[in-house]
């Protein structure tokens, strides 16, 4: 059986890519982040969604996650917002969890 995975170099590629999109877009409203994010992931779990490859799918997700923690507590001068805050957030706009699309060839 071959097994299929995300190369490292393109799933930090995708990370930085969501990382800097975070940045340009800190201070817009958290309702229009959400959905722009959700249409990024699920994009990208519908293109490399494929048996074997969860744990990349996963770690995008938490880096995506970080991402946006980390810039939403940059928009102000109060310092960073709490992960228990960030929960909170995360339940109210919640992004798509990873998931397999395609199914064994």
């Amino acid at each position: 059986m071959i097994k299929r995975k995300t190369i490292a170099t393109r799933l930090a590629r995708k990370a930085h890519e969501i990382w800097m999109w975070c940045r340009q877009n800190r201070h817009e409203p958290l309702e229009w982040q959400r959905k722009r994010l959700a249409s990024r992931l699920l994009g990208y779990y519908n293109y490399f969604g494929i048996p074997c490859n969860a744990g990349a799918l996963d770690e995008l997700f938490r880096s995506v996650q970080r991402a946006w923690h980390y810039w939403l507590g940059r928009r102000s001068q109060r310092g960073t917002i709490r992960w228990k805050d960030f929960a909170r957030i995360a339940e109210r706009f919640p992004l798509p969890r990873p998931r397999i699309v395609h199914q064994w060839v």
